[in-house]
């Protein structure tokens, strides 16, 4: 009788946490759906490789991607990726934008820090001096982007920018 018991505590065990998983009370993507969110890319006076002094915005219509371009009037360039579908995190969001964009990042992943970007389009961290750091809904990202997780909705801002402690 005991063995039963025990095989029945298991049983509900492992339905328990198939459900909870399922119902994204994890982190992580574990149903496999996609997320969407907008992102922007502010190149400041930065010279890119593409687009140079303009605002280019990227949307997506019955799934065909188009983009419209026009001058900063500022000298400024910035790339806007409307309504992206992404896996998980700040860095999926980011390589969807590339490759919808046809533009490069450079990235480093540090074991147990997690991935640095290095350059994006072309535009390369300077040290010292300004780097690509990001924000998710205007507050600054605190740790490397693959280590946080969007849920969806959100807006990411990756900057070109004076290096925090620089």
């Amino acid at each position: 009788m005991k063995r039963w018991t025990l095989v029945a505590i298991i049983v509900v065990a492992l339905v328990a946490i198939v459900l909870v998983s399922g119902m994204g009370l994890f982190p992580g993507n574990s149903t496999g759906a996609k997320r969407i969110a907008t992102m922007t890319i502010d190149f400041a006076d930065a010279s890119p490789d593409h687009f140079k002094n303009n605002v280019t915005t990227w949307t997506n219509s019955s799934g065909v991607w188009s983009y419209e371009t026009h001058a900063s009037g500022n000298g400024t360039t910035r790339f806007v990726f409307v309504n992206v579908s992404f896996n998980s995190n700040v860095l999926d969001l980011l390589m969807e934008s590339s490759r919808i964009g046809g533009f490069s990042i450079g990235k480093q992943a540090y074991l147990g820090m997690g991935t640095l970007v290095l350059s994006i389009d072309g535009v390369a961290n300077e040290n010292p001096g300004r780097g690509w750091q990001y924000y998710v809904n205007g507050a600054y990202g605190q740790v490397a982007c693959d280590k946080t997780t969007l849920k969806g909705g959100e807006i990411v801002n990756w900057k070109f920018m004076t290096l925090q402690g620089s």
